[in-house]
């Protein structure tokens, strides 16, 4: 048979006991490899029982097609064993299939390829664009590398939590797996008292239970971010079915744990989630003036937090009147002078907010970026009252 034409693969060939080994065997060295160096800057997923197919366009101008054996993959590259020697620079072009079947082509080049068995080389090709690993890998895989990744960082763990859970054991179980942490948790027992809370506080992640129909899950979710939550979301899942957390990832959530939660991996998750937050106006440690240390008198600053927390007062009985006018004349005021005193967030929160108000001719209507410039001025005022406890 020809397998150099490309409707003809060169088969891998190789029975499940040896393609067991042939893993084991280089992930061990990627393990030791890794260790020995830095953190990646991606995270690597491995693979099980993934076979591929992979155009090679070999340096000499010869095009072949041939079956791979996939033994990881991230967003850059992916390792994968061959019964083909691929010389460094050669291009590749993977058909993959998605989790939801769809046909998913990646291409990239050769980095470097080494013999591994009497007939078997392993390979690690770079992508020419980044992939979404979470659209090929596992579920539960993405869940179980996504904790451990980011596992024994306690230490580092601080900030505020929101634990939405109707269940007063899971909550005094989750409060205990972080008590060796610096980690603040709240406990809302349904959506309502959430969003409640969201309302008058500011929290780094939201830790969910799922212990409802997936689409009362679904909603509850929607309801809390239209309200002005846009940080990170942790599930906890009664358990770990392909269909369940395929729901989740395809829904844009990518941190879950399945029960039994251990103590290691739900430090994992939290580093990880918190770690990513997109928006630099979330969180809830105190916000310093920019200013401070660079000779500017402090007491002229804390002048002007005084003023902004007298502010925050009129913008939030502007919200609950719908009053389309205070709103818009503290948000101008905030837009204003933030950047000027050192808090260039609450300008830029406020230009936020004055934009929708705009679009909406509505306080409430605008609720989700006003609550943002509320939840900035809470951490503008929270610097000033740390301050004031660390000189006590």
């Amino acid at each position: 048979m020809d397998y150099s034409k490309p409707d003809k693969p060169l088969p891998l060939s190789a029975p499940k006991s040896e393609r067991e080994e042939l893993l084991a065997t280089l992930r061990a060295e990627n393990e030791r490899g890794q260790k020995a160096t830095k953190d990646r800057n991606s995270h690597r997923f491995y693979m099980d029982e993934c076979i591929v197919t992979c155009r090679i366009e070999h340096p000499g101008g010869g095009v072949a097609n041939s079956e791979m054996l996939v033994s990881d993959i991230s967003e850059h590259g992916i390792g994968v064993i061959s019964r083909v020697y691929l010389h460094k620079g050669t291009f590749c072009s993977f058909t993959m299939k998605s989790n939801t079947g769809e046909t998913i082509k990646a291409n990239g080049r050769v980095i470097w390829c080494k013999l591994v068995a009497r007939r078997f080389h392993a390979a690690g090709v770079k992508f020419e664009d980044p992939i979404d690993p979470k659209t090929v890998v596992s579920p539960k895989a993405w869940m179980e590398r996504m904790a451990v990744s980011g596992a024994n960082k306690q230490e580092s763990l601080s900030g505020s939590v929101l634990v939405l859970v109707d269940d007063q054991v899971i909550f005094n179980l989750t409060k205990m797996m972080l008590s060796d942490t610096q980690l603040k948790l709240t406990q809302a027992a349904d959506t309502g008292a959430a969003i409640d809370q969201i309302k008058s506080s500011s929290f780094d992640v939201l830790i969910m239970g799922l212990d409802l129909p997936l689409a009362e899950v679904d909603r509850a979710v929607s309801t809390i971010r239209r309200e002005g939550y846009s940080g990170p979301i942790v599930f906890l899942t009664g358990e770990s079915s392909n269909a369940l957390l395929e729901h989740l990832m395809k829904n844009g959530h990518k941190y879950f744990l399945s029960k039994p939660i251990k103590t290691e991996n739900l430090h994992g998750v939290l580093h990880n989630s918190m770690e990513e937050r997109n928006d630099p106006s979330l969180g809830s440690a105190p916000l310093h003036s920019e200013l401070l240390g660079a000779g500017v008198d402090e007491h002229w600053i804390n002048g002007y937090i005084e003023d902004v927390r007298k502010m925050a007062g009129l913008l939030g009985s502007a919200l609950k009147a719908d009053d389309l006018k205070q709103a818009m004349s503290v948000c101008n005021t905030y837009q204003a002078t933030g950047a000027g005193y050192g808090f260039p967030l609450l300008s830029e929160a406020a230009a936020g907010a004055i934009k929708a108000l705009n679009a909406s001719f509505s306080a409430k209507e605008s609720a989700t970026d006003l609550r943002k410039v509320l939840r900035i001025v809470d951490r503008i005022v929270a610097s000033v009252q740390s301050a004031d406890r660390s000189a006590a």
